[in-house]
């Protein structure tokens, strides 16, 4: 299940050493605000005359998308549901579940004069994943990252030079990921929000906090005298 904290957490995250705002942990992915899917690939599958437009959705049910984010690496791996994107939505024939894993660790810091973490455009095509079918054939395709003409692949921020109080409440990863017979698109296909999750033991705690005070008030509850 999950658990999508609010956005406002992203401002309470502490600086990492390497000046981002953003710490080394684990991070849930979803579409961002007014979106309906994360990644767009045109001409995964040639399947018709037009340009086919594959769109692949981080929030649809039993979907759960994350990133590892480490010193020196960002790994994006996860459940999506997406496929052939027609006028009448998903193509029932051509759409389904899929496995998606991609890491980064060529090019990668923060961005100049600003607490943004950046894939620089010299690693394109450095950094890969794939893309696999969890029905049909299991057509596993290989992906890999691109620039389209920009300075980066990937960007995870708010693409503006500020600092830690005046970000904006919502973090977001922008970028490029291209297929191997497919074109550059001029808009980011990569886009997606980014949520912190919550460590297992903070719930341990305020469970345990919690059932400690039910048994301090029922020990010290009043005594009915008959």
């Amino acid at each position: 299940m999950k658990i999508l904290l609010p956005a406002t957490l992203a401002l309470t995250l502490p600086l990492a050493a390497q000046g981002s705002f953003l710490d080394p942990a684990k991070y849930e992915l979803y579409n961002q605000t007014g979106t309906s899917y994360g990644l767009r690939l045109e001409e995964l599958i040639n399947i018709t005359n037009d340009v086919d437009s594959f769109t692949f959705d981080f929030d649809a049910p039993g979907a759960s998308v994350f990133m590892d984010l480490t010193a020196s690496t960002i790994h994006i791996y996860g459940t999506v549901f997406g496929g052939l994107n027609t006028e009448a939505g998903y193509d029932p024939l051509q759409s389904g579940f899929w496995d998606l894993d991609f890491s980064y660790s060529t090019a990668f810091g923060t961005a100049h004069n600003d607490d943004d973490l950046i894939v620089a455009a010299a690693g394109a095509g450095l950094n890969s994943g794939s893309l696999k079918q969890l029905y049909g054939t299991n057509l596993e395709i290989t992906l890999r990252d691109s620039s389209a003409g920009h300075p980066y692949t990937l960007r995870l921020g708010d693409g503006q030079q500020e600092t830690e109080e005046q970000a904006t409440a919502e973090v977001t990863g922008t970028g490029w990921i291209d297929h191997d017979d497919s074109f550059e698109l001029a808009e980011p296909n990569l886009s997606f929000k980014v949520a912190q999750v919550p460590e297992p033991k903070n719930y341990l705690i305020l469970g345990s906090f919690l059932t400690l005070m039910a048994l301090v008030a029922y020990r010290y509850r009043p005594t009915q005298i008959a």
